[in-house]
């Protein structure tokens, strides 16, 4: 395993300044991406390798006032020529540990 998995936070925006291919849905919005980030019920976990993200995950704290808080995983995805290298899988766990946390 060449890649290593960030769970972002508010002052890593810059490490999304590579992204490959089918990464993300769409060009990511500056904007966007810092309220994200600085958003405590939100995370963002990436795959990086050589300094170019290849994946990205995104969970959310789902509150809800009649029942036990739960981890909605929101979007994943990995560019294609890196699949089956186990980087979703890294990517869950991260977020996973996050929710628990």
């Amino acid at each position: 395993m060449s890649y290593v998995i960030h769970l972002l936070g508010p002052g890593d925006a810059g490490l999304l300044s590579q992204v490959a291919e089918d990464v993300f849905d769409d060009d990511i919005d500056t904007a966007l991406l810092t309220a994200y980030l600085t958003d405590g019920d939100h995370a963002m976990a990436i795959a990086l390798e050589n300094g170019v993200v290849i994946g990205q995950g995104r969970a959310i704290l789902n509150r809800q006032p009649d029942a036990p808080t739960a981890l909605f995983l929101d979007n994943l995805g990995v560019t294609p020529d890196q699949r089956r290298r186990g980087i979703a899988t890294a990517l869950v766990k991260a977020l996973t540990r996050w929710g628990h946390s």
